[in-house]
């Protein structure tokens, strides 16, 4: 289950490279979630990978907010902050 820190650093990371992530392709984006996957286990030894509720959470998707900081944090995505 995803900590408030861990939550923090993801949307953090997702924030500050929303300008590259939309310029990425299929596959390139797939790495950039596995690559954010890989920070988050180094910095707090978990085992997330880029595949898992990790992109459903971050868009914005229902299924990515199954827990009570996933519903916290979910509404920040659905404001769509990026396209601002």
């Amino acid at each position: 289950m995803w900590t408030d820190r861990q939550l923090r650093v993801l949307i953090n990371e997702r924030k500050n490279e929303n300008d590259n992530f939309h310029e990425l392709s299929g596959n390139m984006k797939h790495n950039f979630w596995k690559g954010l996957a890989s920070k988050i286990n180094l910095e707090f030894g978990t085992t997330y990978t880029g595949g898992n509720k990790m992109q459903l959470y971050i868009e914005g998707k229902p299924k990515g907010r199954k827990s009570a900081l996933g519903t916290k944090y979910y509404e920040e995505f659905s404001e769509r902050f990026w396209e601002k």
